[in-house]
């Protein structure tokens, strides 16, 4: 009987009972796989934005100076009044895989933004230290140094970078209401997907801000969590911060 079953074949209940099955099987495979790439994804966007961060302090570091702003996106800084763009890449030192102006099509997509108040302005190097002019030390790190002092004792104003709460420790996620703090630099990555499906890349808040300068001052804070509409990375480093690391390279 049993050897008369395997010859006559598996019945039309057998059959469909396996293509159901197999088709499960590679149903749940494929949803592991998904979010496994999108976390490969996730995983590089943050650490490019590390990358640039360090690369935006070690220029702070050499030229006692934030960089401006690219707001043409031709990869160099443009020190016009521009307080936020894209990341001057080649004015940074960094080579790019293409082109500056297609580094959004992937991980590679942020945006950065400068304190550049009149009487801070960051990304300007000018003597306030009081040193004469033509001196040995005159226009160097210790003018900077002044500049984030003078900016870490001012209020927190609408005119220059700022995030917003969390909606959570840090207060309502309200640009208008709830302005957190004013920072040294800002830098947004849109993370690894449109969350939000707006075709911009950077979600919620964020997709306020311009490539070429002319949008919103206020960024979401960092530690806003990652939603089924947000996942956006923001580094916001503070002028204590960026006062610390420079100080400490004297």
């Amino acid at each position: 009987m049993i050897a008369s079953r395997w010859q006559s074949g598996f019945s039309l209940l057998e059959v469909t009972i396996s293509i159901v099955v197999i088709g499960l099987l590679a149903g749940a495979s494929l949803g592991v796989w998904r979010p496994a790439s999108e976390r490969l994804d996730e995983l590089r966007a943050e650490s490019f934005l590390k990358v640039v961060q360090q690369a935006v302090i070690r220029f702070a570091q050499t030229s006692y100076r934030l960089p401006c702003p690219d707001t043409t996106g031709n990869g160099y800084e443009n020190c016009g009044a521009g307080k936020t763009g894209r990341v001057p890449y080649y004015t940074l030192g960094m080579e790019l895989g293409g082109n500056v102006v297609n580094v959004g099509n992937s991980y590679e997509n942020l945006l950065y933004g400068v304190y550049r108040a009149a009487n801070a302005d960051l990304a300007q190097l000018i003597d306030r230290a009081g040193d004469d002019l033509g001196a040995g030390s005159s226009l160097d790190i210790n003018d900077f140094r002044q500049a984030l002092m003078t900016a870490a004792t001012a209020n927190t104003v609408a005119a220059e970078v700022h995030v917003t709460g969390d909606g959570s420790t840090t207060g309502a996620e309200n640009c208008a209401a709830n302005r957190v703090a004013n920072l040294a630099f800002v830098l947004i990555s849109a993370g690894a997907r449109d969350r939000d499906g707006d075709n911009d890349g950077f979600d919620g808040l964020n997709a306020n801000w311009s490539a070429n300068g002319g949008g919103s001052l206020c960024a979401s804070s960092p530690l806003l969590r990652q939603s089924a509409n947000y996942d956006d990375i923001v580094a916001a480093v503070s002028f204590q911060s960026l006062l610390g690391t420079v100080t400490q390279t004297r």
